[in-house]
């Protein structure tokens, strides 16, 4: 409305970069309206400092981030898949989300993926609400490799009496110890421990496989 030159005044100035410029960056905490005043350095006339005018004032919306749970670590066994179970929260009502890598991951856009990854991998989850992108959340999926079992060698013993089976677990090098499970029971002193001691009342067969903590394998 006049020639100029101009001096700019945004307020309030709270999280502009520059309250001076006239196209400044805003980043605010919160919504908040912001009203530019105008000065005509020729002139020295202002011009009006209103809230209400939809041209010389602006609103910026500041939207609450949303929070990305992508759930607790999970272990799995080799060749194993399972579900990953994550939400969204902190925004909404509706949320996108983006899992990164996709490797082992059968859908990286939906919320409870499958996943079967061949090696140990940390997943991390964004998810989008209202055009903004959360803070990344992982999870970690564990994957073990399957035990392997020797029950030991084939054994006589004359009736009534007791021999010591001898079996032996490996395959995974992380694990500290193994539990083990005997089948059948009869004539076992226990079936859950390594070496039984065994009085079987007649010829037999044993079978033996290791379980390691959550998974197990029969061999």
């Amino acid at each position: 409305g006049s020639a100029g030159p101009f001096t700019y005044y945004w307020m309030p100035g709270t999280g502009l970069n520059d309250s001076t410029l006239l196209n400044p960056f805003a980043r605010p905490d919160t919504t908040t309206i912001y009203t530019l005043q105008v000065m005509d350095l020729g002139t020295g006339c202002l011009s009006e400092y209103t809230t209400l005018d939809t041209v010389s004032s602006v609103i910026v919306t500041v939207q609450p981030l949303p929070i990305a749970q992508a759930g607790p670590d999970l272990h799995i066994c080799l060749h194993d898949t399972l579900m990953v179970q994550s939400t969204g929260a902190g925004a909404g009502p509706v949320y996108d989300f983006e899992w990164s890598p996709a490797t082992g991951l059968s859908d990286t856009t939906s919320p409870n993926p499958l996943a079967s990854p061949t090696a140990t991998t940390e997943y991390v989850l964004t998810v989008w609400s209202n055009g903004c992108p959360s803070y990344g959340d992982t999870v970690t999926i564990f994957v073990h490799t399957l035990p392997t079992v020797d029950a030991g060698p084939d054994v006589e013993i004359c009736f009534r009496d007791s021999i010591l089976l001898d079996a032996q677990a490996a395959g995974d090098p992380t694990s500290i110890f193994y539990d083990y499970e005997w089948s059948p029971s009869i004539g076992l002193s226990n079936a859950f421990i390594e070496d039984p001691m065994a009085s079987a009342p007649a010829t037999m067969y044993y079978y033996v496989h290791p379980i390691k903590d959550w998974f197990s394998q029969y061999i």
